[in-house]
């Protein structure tokens, strides 16, 4: 950089990902006594500035800096990336960001849970006994003299009929064989 000579992809190739970004943005980037900077075009795309390339060993001190200190009022992702973008740039600043955010104990304390959104209800049509059946087990429950520990409750949609069945375990082949014998065995529609 500072004999003004570009190296070679394959001189470049060896080094890392950082190194080779830094490469493909070389025309941008200018030097000014022994420190790099590189050519910024602002968003209103009439301004120019110069960020400072920032080493590694600075990196955590601009993001508790922009991020944490009190002027800095630990604003989220987006405004933390703007803010340190008007002065400086590292490879994968938006990642540190980040991760730097997710792992500030000020802001873990304070945020809010953002709720996962629920299915919207509808209703479901059904047409006829046994068209749709709900089964819930309940249990574990004291041992019965017949060693049954749960009850298997079935209930029709339709008619609304509910009916428990003991059960000895909640497995899926007992609950089928369950349903199988005492549900359904009267059922016309099957």
């Amino acid at each position: 950089m500072i004999k003004g000579e570009i190296p070679t992809r394959d001189i470049v190739a060896r080094y890392s990902p950082a190194v080779r970004k830094y490469w493909l943005n070389w025309s941008n980037i200018t030097c000014s006594h022994g420190v790099l900077y590189q050519k910024f075009i602002c968003d209103d795309k009439k301004t120019n500035n110069l960020q400072l390339l920032v080493p590694n060993i600075l990196r955590k001190e601009i993001l508790r800096n922009c991020h944490d200190s009190v002027f800095a009022a630990h604003q989220g992702i987006h405004k933390t990336v703007d803010r340190i973008k008007e002065h400086y740039y590292w490879y994968r600043l938006s990642e540190d960001v980040k991760l730097h955010i997710k792992q500030c104990q000020v802001c873990n304390r304070w945020k809010k849970a953002i709720p996962k959104p629920k299915a919207a209800l509808s209703n479901y049509c059904v047409g006829y006994p046994m068209d749709r059946i709900g089964t819930d087990v309940i249990g574990p429950l004291p041992v019965s003299k017949s060693n049954n520990r749960y009850i298997l409750v079935v209930g029709d949609y339709f008619t609304r009929w509910m009916e428990a069945y003991p059960i000895p375990h909640q497995q899926a082949e007992e609950v089928a064989k369950s349903l199988f014998t005492n549900s359904f065995r009267d059922s016309a529609y099957l």
